[in-house]
């Protein structure tokens, strides 16, 4: 009920004219379909010793070329997003291949370092390959804990690809 009543009241203050909804002054998260975007991976909950990802660090920078356009203005916060892997992870049987699946969403956090306490950001959730799925938490910062003021810039072969733009509203 208490939550019921404080979206209400949020709604409520949003739709008053002059009225500044707090996500209105967000900076605005934008990619294109088909750019490449480096995730960090960060630290995995409850890991199983027999998944194919099990051998990935925290911090490890995967890059993923996104097959769905990303735009917080017209996205809402949880929206997901699919993508491919742009080169293998892991080493020997414990690798996932380049072009494995890649599913993430669009995320709202609370950020200290912004004015109106939230920025946008992406998470990959999970790498799919041959029907498995590899359950993993990364992204564009490397650490959630820290503001993300600009994307990872891609490297290697991959960096042609259309890059990734942030703007702000």
């Amino acid at each position: 009920m208490r939550f019921a009543f404080a979206v209400l009241c949020v709604t409520s203050l949003c739709a008053i004219p002059n009225a500044k909804c707090q996500t209105s002054e967000v900076p605005a998260l934008r990619f294109a379909a088909g750019a490449v975007v480096t995730f960090h991976v960060q630290s995995r909950l409850q890991p199983d010793t027999d998944d194919a990802l099990e051998g990935i660090a925290q911090g490890t920078a995967i890059q993923v070329k996104l097959l769905d356009a990303i735009d917080s203005t017209q996205n809402h916060d949880g929206s997901a997003f699919r993508g491919t892997l742009v080169s293998s992870i892991g080493s020997g049987k414990a690798a996932i291949h380049a072009d494995a699946e890649v599913r993430g969403i669009l995320v709202l956090l609370r950020s200290k370092s912004h004015p109106n306490g939230f920025r946008y950001e992406l998470m990959v959730t999970s790498i799919n390959e041959n029907g498995q799925s590899h359950p993993l938490t990364a992204s564009l910062s490397s650490s959630l804990f820290e503001a993300a003021s600009s994307p990872v810039p891609a490297s290697g072969p991959a960096a042609s690809a259309p890059q990734p733009s942030r703007s702000v509203d």
